[in-house]
């Protein structure tokens, strides 16, 4: 997926049993220090979830500003999912199945995501979705019991409505990035970023448009994925 985005070095303050780390936009992430400093057992992890409370902000008025962001950990892979984006999975809704892979020590480079093209009824109207243009590009590191997670995923998309003669085209980036130290059934963000911008390179009816989202966090908990 390209170039890593860019994330400050990470800043903490060991108080009391209280970390206190910085986010990028340099807002603080409270969370309970992990007792143990012992390297992490990754196999311990499969089957468990990675959960980041965060805030979302920017031009996404339908997502809610609080937001949970599950890692899902299976096996060496964690999967960062729903991600937003018109690539069709087998059927499914936009962007519902979609997302990036991680691997333990496996970087991966211009990964195609197998998007399908679909037809269907929105707003008493025909829509077809040509198939998009998507890949991504990650890296899992680690190192005792942090681990680090650098990702992006582009996709390139065109929509049309046969009714309203409307036709548009788009880019969208994801940008993410994460390091947190796990230890047993606590976790604690030391650096975050998710980024996505989508912008509009074409439209019939008016004006191309842009929009950007970002998500700081907040939290972070180790829970057990839903059976």
């Amino acid at each position: 997926m390209t170039d890593r985005p860019v994330v400050p070095a990470a800043c903490a303050l060991l108080l009391l049993g209280i970390a206190v780390g910085c986010t990028p936009d340099g807002q603080s992430v409270s969370t309970s220090v992990p007792a143990s400093v012992e390297p992490l057992d990754f196999a311990a992890l499969n089957g468990k979830t990675i959960r980041i409370e965060g805030m979302a902000s920017g031009d996404f008025s339908v997502i809610p500003p609080e937001t949970k962001i599950p890692l899902r950990v299976i096996g060496k892979t964690i999967v960062w999912g729903d991600l937003e984006g018109r690539c069709i999975l087998k059927g499914t809704a936009y962007g519902s199945s979609m997302g990036i892979l991680y691997t333990l020590d496996q970087p991966r480079t211009g990964v195609k995501v197998p998007c399908e093209g679909q037809r269907r009824f929105v707003i008493n109207s025909w829509t077809v979705t040509a198939p998009a243009d998507v890949s991504y590009s990650s890296s899992m590191g680690l190192q005792g019991n942090v681990l680090e997670l650098s990702g992006e995923l582009t996709e390139h998309n065109t929509i049309s409505d046969e009714r309203l003669h409307f036709t548009a085209t788009e880019d969208i980036k994801h940008q993410q990035h994460v390091k947190v130290r796990v230890s047993g059934d606590k976790c604690q963000v030391l650096e975050f970023a998710w980024t996505t911008d989508k912008r509009e390179l074409h439209s019939s009816v008016g004006r191309p448009t842009s929009a950007k989202r970002s998500v700081r966090a907040t939290g972070c908990s180790i829970v057990a994925q839903p059976s």
